[in-house]
């Protein structure tokens, strides 16, 4: 979860799968860390380079004929200015949101760690629902 001054987060939007609106992400190759998969996504993804603050969450999906799948959702803050250079074939849209007023379709991952962010509530573990 990236925020930047003014207390919005960035959401992006995929080039594939349900293409919810989610967080930059991916996933973690054999034998790398969390943490370091997180900054290489960003990295990968919007064509910069962030400073993890904290752990928001860990949110465990589980769903009809899908393996479970564990997300990890980091905070980081970054200047208003920052210039993204997304790549194309992975993101159709990246947008800042007020936390409170968030777009749809969601990923029910983002729902629970913006909520989790708002209360301050920051390092739990929860189960999510993965939506169809």
């Amino acid at each position: 979860m990236m925020i930047n001054p003014q207390a919005q987060i960035l959401l992006v939007r995929h080039n594939y799968g349900q293409r919810r609106w989610s967080f930059p992400g991916g996933a973690v190759e054999s034998g790398e860390a969390v943490l370091d998969a997180t900054l290489r996504e960003v990295r990968e993804e919007l064509g910069i380079e962030v400073q993890i603050q904290c752990l928001i969450g860990l949110y465990r999906t589980t769903g009809k004929n899908k393996p479970d799948r564990d997300v990890y959702v980091f905070l980081a803050e970054v200047p208003a200015s920052m210039n993204f250079n997304p790549d194309p074939t992975e993101i159709a849209e990246i947008l800042w949101v007020d936390p409170k007023n968030l777009p749809s379709p969601l990923t029910n991952e983002v729902a629970h760690a913006v909520r989790d962010h708002l209360e301050q509530q920051h390092g739990r573990v929860r189960q999510v629902q993965r939506q169809n």
